[in-house]
């Protein structure tokens, strides 16, 4: 039989347990709602109350590798919230940016330049078979 002591205790860290299970499931619908894969990595940030940031750090490992974060930020208040996309979840803040990859960026350059590198060739043939 428990003690009548060990009952808020329980009931607390059930509490914090069921909030931080629906925090995850929340940046997951939010990572899908935008348009980012599984795998893209995202930054993510927590306006929360102190307690609750303080037990948010101890699980700051297993939060990255759930949600495949590059950096958590922990706000202190909205003003830093500019740039993300944010949903409010009881008395807490929370918000994901996506990564922009260099590398895309990039590739898509290279891809434009070298179709328009064709249609120059294209059009040139033309020109000497009109002339």
């Amino acid at each position: 039989m428990q003690k009548i002591e060990d009952k808020p205790m329980d009931i607390t860290k059930n509490y914090k347990t069921q909030l931080f299970m629906d925090i995850i499931d929340r940046f997951l619908s939010m990572k899908q709602a935008n348009g980012y894969a599984k795998h893209d990595e995202i930054e993510i940030c927590f306006l929360a109350p102190l307690d609750f940031l303080q037990y948010l750090r101890s699980q700051e490992k297993i939060i990255s590798k759930l949600i495949n974060t590059s950096s958590i930020d922990y706000l202190e208040n909205e003003k830093e919230l500019n740039g993300y996309c944010t949903e409010n979840i009881i008395n807490m803040t929370i918000g994901i940016k996506g990564l922009h990859k260099e590398s895309k960026v990039t590739s898509k350059k290279e891809d434009i330049r070298e179709a328009l590198s064709i249609k120059e060739q294209k059009i040139q043939q033309i020109r000497t078979i009109v002339t």
